[in-house]
């Protein structure tokens, strides 16, 4: 099944930053899929919002940029750590230019 892709607009040696809500509680965990040719991860932070004991949701955040222009895609999988197949995922389509 083809997921609707996001497009992002961005530019040559300039980072860029993908946040997406991630609930640890049951163990859910965003993980990035792409080719390290052209994109490179360069940083991720999660930020706890909820604050009780019981819970830990948030945003992680990832932090990308493009060595080169063209489009190039980023898919996102959400995998609970028992599990070898993604229970979601998002995609983007990334356009970096000059």
């Amino acid at each position: 099944m083809e997921h609707e892709k996001k497009i992002l607009k961005v530019r040559v040696d300039e980072p860029f930053k993908i946040t997406l809500w991630e609930d640890r509680t049951h163990g859910h965990s965003w993980h990035p899929r792409f080719d390290s040719a052209p994109i490179e991860l360069v940083d991720e932070d999660y930020v706890r919002t909820i604050h009780v004991d019981t819970a830990d949701f948030g945003k992680r955040t990832f932090e990308f940029v493009c060595s080169r222009g063209g489009q190039f895609e980023i898919v996102f999988e959400k995998q609970i750590g028992w599990k070898f197949s993604a229970d979601d995922r998002k995609a983007f389509l990334i356009e970096a230019s000059q």
